[in-house]
């Protein structure tokens, strides 16, 4: 599920920091930093929080440019991971539509459905989120 505005600047904040204690990016003020945040939610506000992370931390252990990088840096950390849930979560709607009794199907699809939402949301570092 992706990330909620305001965690999304909660997550993005170690990047933030980090960037300025070693020189890759210095913000003229709360609203640049506030435009800076909007600008890396608009490219990368569809992964969830722990990808984000991820792909922060990794990142941060390789970085040697001299500027902070950009949103598709970033996302070059995570996506085979996106990929995999993608795939995952296909599947399993896949599966929900094969259902064919007409005696259980109703129950199923409910069933398929709710366990389709909760995977939704599961956040971690691979259960089918988007």
């Amino acid at each position: 599920m992706p990330v909620a505005a305001d965690a999304f600047a909660v997550v993005l904040q170690p990047l933030l920091d980090f960037s300025v204690t070693f020189g890759k990016a210095r913000f003229s003020g709360e609203g640049h930093r506030q435009a800076v945040i909007a600008e890396y939610r608009e490219s990368l506000g569809h992964l969830p929080a722990d990808l984000l992370e991820r792909a922060i931390s990794a990142h941060k252990r390789a970085w040697v440019y001299p500027q902070m990088p950009t949103p598709a840096e970033l996302l070059a950390h995570v996506d085979g991971e996106m990929s995999k849930r993608r795939v995952a979560l296909g599947r399993i709607e896949m599966a929900g539509k094969r259902v064919v009794d007409p005696v259980t199907a109703p129950t199923v699809k409910v069933n398929m459905a709710r366990l389709l939402e909760g995977l939704r949301e599961i956040p971690t570092g691979f259960g089918g989120a988007r």
